[in-house]
């Protein structure tokens, strides 16, 4: 598994969230979802029954590119390792709610 930051070293953000001026209790969320790229395989995310498959075995359930349920890097590695379906050499992007910021993974 490869990340490419679209960042230098420096400036990249790896957590979910940070802290708006000096109010503690008020947070942003940095990333908003976990995205399929490159769609080799032509898979699709299926809420209900958690998994990554074509649009075949979703039966009559609703279905997507992306997983909005992802924050942050950690929980995105954590989850291409637990879903086995996912082929090598697919790219997953971690969508930022900032420009420039967005991380992508190569399985």
């Amino acid at each position: 598994m490869r990340i490419k930051y679209n960042k230098s070293i420096g400036s990249r953000i790896k957590k979910g969230s940070f802290k708006i001026g000096t109010d503690y209790k008020r947070r942003v969320n940095v990333f908003s979802s976990l995205t399929m790229i490159s769609n080799t395989d032509n898979s699709w995310w299926c809420e209900e029954t958690n998994r990554w498959g074509n649009i075949e075995d979703a039966n009559h359930n609703s279905f997507s590119s992306d997983n909005h349920d992802i924050k942050n890097l950690k929980q995105a590695i954590r989850h291409i390792k637990n879903h086995k379906e996912l082929k090598k050499g697919t790219i997953m992007r971690l969508c930022s709610n900032f420009v420039g910021y967005s991380i992508d993974i190569i399985i």
